[in-house]
């Protein structure tokens, strides 16, 4: 590894897989202090030593579940981009001996024991995550009401840690999903619901939902298309201050008419996720 960043994230995993520990002190101070940045990157700049440096640790340690790292990242130009030279490739391959000769556990056992209420993305995910607003970085969560589950915001968001009672995700067919529940716009409510998943063949009386990106891959405007009076039309979803029954006067994600300078229509997923695209394939040209 090279120069800064990503270090955190190997030492951990190499003492959870290789047979290290951690001693905690009875009246310690615990921190992680940045120093200046007194050194440059060279040429090649920081992103692209921290992608690189990440692009190790994934492949010595991650195993299969490299797909993740390459999928989530690989959706940036900007990191697809990044290749590991020959040279750089060799010291890897005697890292991966290492951890094969010093026994190390799987990657597969550090999900399951260390990290097992964590969910991995289905493969047929599009966008994952929390879905977050630009305007007040509030975000959505189901919320129980007396007639069924709506979906209202909360300031207790992660962004980087997903937690189960936030992710949401948008698949390759169009639904938009919490767990096995769907989120669906029942017009002429405004409001959106979780209910049972319909049959694809009836995914517009449901949603059919995308986001329209803007700027970064995991941010835009999500979208719906549904029928109204027996005409398909597509909405946007805004936060509001809601005017109605349940949650009034409460903040929550409601469908509106697009508009084109809107910063209550823009949102941000954690992750823009693309299995279709990932390669293995990490060397220089």
């Amino acid at each position: 590894m090279d120069i800064w960043g990503g270090e955190n994230i190997e030492l951990s995993l190499r003492t959870w897989l290789c047979g290290g520990k951690t001693l905690t002190l009875p009246c310690s101070r615990v921190a992680h202090v940045f120093k200046e940045f007194t050194y440059g990157f060279g040429k090649l700049g920081k992103d692209t030593i921290l992608q690189k440096n990440l692009i190790r640790i994934a492949e010595t340690f991650m195993d299969e579940h490299k797909k993740y790292f390459y999928a989530s990242t690989r959706t940036h130009k900007e990191k697809r981009d990044v290749k590991l030279s020959d040279v750089e490739w060799a010291s890897l391959e005697r890292r991966k001996k290492l951890r094969k000769d010093l026994f190390c556990k799987p990657f597969e056992w550090f999900v399951n024991t260390i990290i097992p209420n964590l969910p991995l993305p289905p493969m047929d995910v599009v966008f994952y995550g929390e879905i977050t607003s630009q305007a007040s970085s509030l975000c959505w969560v189901p919320r129980q009401a007396n007639d069924g589950v709506y979906i209202a915001m909360t300031n207790q968001c992660y962004f980087h840690k997903i937690i189960p009672e936030n992710y949401f995700k948008i698949t390759q067919n169009g639904r938009l999903m919490f767990g096995e529940l769907c989120v669906e716009v029942k017009m002429p409510s405004p409001f959106l619901v979780l209910t049972k998943c319909k049959l694809e063949s009836d995914i517009y009386e449901q949603g059919l939902w995308s986001l329209m990106q803007g700027g970064s891959v995991e941010i835009g405007k999500v979208q719906v298309q549904t029928y109204m009076d027996k005409q398909l039309y597509t909405f946007c979803i805004e936060q509001v201050t809601n005017i109605l029954e349940p949650y009034k006067g409460e903040q929550v994600p409601q469908v509106g008419r697009c508009k084109q300078d809107n910063r209550f229509q823009e949102w941000r997923f954690t992750y823009k996720i693309d299995f279709e695209t990932h390669t293995n394939n990490t060397r220089a040209n």
